[in-house]
């Protein structure tokens, strides 16, 4: 009897240390394995768990992978952004709160110097084969003749052109739009074919538009060769930082294809200047010729006859009064569309 017991000893299970879970007897012999209670409190885990065994032990968390659908999202979202914030519309709304380009920068002149402007600037340079799909926000009508005269508001949009203190909130980019209007209302009326180069709101098609806000002169000149025109007339006013020097000027190139039509041009819008103010001569209407390194650039990179018209200086006090007068400029444009009239009816007369 002895022996089985010490057998049923020896095959005990085990408890945690590896020794047999037994007890001995009164008798130094071994007794069956010991049974917990049922009323004992189960073992608690390091982990807190009150499971027994390895089932109680919690796996590590598995790292979830973002679902294709989330990448795609994602994606979409920064190509979206992209989209925006290099578009034409995006970068004109900042350009409008930071107030946009230097609208302060003037056209300076002598009474007996050429004008320096940022027309005499050589052009930027751009990338021709960059061509957008917008269509011209300005398109040709035909007329008998089929000769086409652009008149082009100097500066406009994000550029401001010069200012004055004698102006108030006026610029100059406010009266040339006026005054251009003016002209080619009444060429227009009398049946000329006439466009302008923008309308002070909706920016002009060039096949070399970079586009950013600014019309730079390179660009009007591919305006006036994109719309194949005959004839180009650009509305400036002037400004110098001597109060006195006052006056209109006329300017053109003397050393290009066209110089002989600019020059006769220019003598036709000074004659009918002249004649409609002729009670105030002071004014001091003059016409100047210009080599093509000191000319405007519209002045021959246009590649047609073409005249820059400096209205007065903003920086007088007597110019400045003018042309913020509504009658003066309905005046000054009815002198100028009448030379350019003269003109256009000369040159097609010829067969020109």
């Amino acid at each position: 009897m002895s022996e089985m017991n010490n057998s049923r000893g020896n095959s005990a299970r085990p408890v945690g240390n590896g020794t047999p879970n037994t007890r001995p007897v009164g008798n130094g012999q071994v007794s069956a394995p010991v049974r917990r209670a049922a009323s004992q409190a189960p073992i608690r885990y390091a982990s807190g768990s009150t499971k027994s065994g390895y089932k109680g032990i919690r796996a590590p968390k598995r790292r979830r992978r973002p679902t294709p659908f989330l990448v795609i999202l994602i994606v979409f979202l920064i190509v979206l952004m992209l989209v925006i914030f290099t578009s034409r519309s995006f970068r004109n709304f900042i350009s409008g709160i930071g107030g946009g380009e230097d609208e302060t920068a003037g056209i300076s002149d002598t009474s007996d110097v050429p004008s320096e402007s940022d027309d005499t600037d050589t052009p930027k340079e751009t990338e021709t084969e960059a061509v957008t799909e917008e269509e011209p926000s300005v398109t040709p009508s035909e007329d008998e003749t089929g000769f086409l005269i652009c008149i082009d508001p100097g500066h406009g949009f994000g550029d401001g052109g010069a200012s004055s203190e004698l102006l108030g909130t006026v610029l100059e980019k406010d009266i040339n739009l006026w005054v251009a209007t003016e002209i080619c209302n009444y060429l227009s009326s009398a049946g000329y074919n006439v466009i302008l180069s923008h309308d002070g709101e909706n920016f002009p098609y060039t096949p070399i538009d970079d586009g950013d806000n600014l019309f730079y002169i390179d660009e009007r000149a591919s305006f006036a060769q994109y719309h194949n025109v005959d004839l180009f007339v650009s509305i400036h006013c002037d400004s110098f930082d001597k109060a006195s020097t006052y006056g209109t000027r006329i300017y053109y190139c003397n050393d290009y294809k066209y110089s002989t039509e600019a020059m006769t041009l220019s003598n036709l819008i000074k004659a009918s200047v002249d004649g409609t103010f002729s009670d105030y001569k002071e004014s001091r209407i003059l016409d100047k010729s210009q080599a093509t390194g000191e000319a405007y650039y519209v002045t021959y990179g246009t590649e047609v006859p073409s005249v820059l018209i400096e209205l007065g200086f903003i920086t007088n006090e007597s110019d400045a009064e003018r042309m913020l007068d509504a009658e003066w400029r309905s005046n000054m444009g009815y002198a100028i569309a009448n030379a350019i009239a003269q003109y256009v009816n000369d040159a097609t007369a010829d067969g020109e």
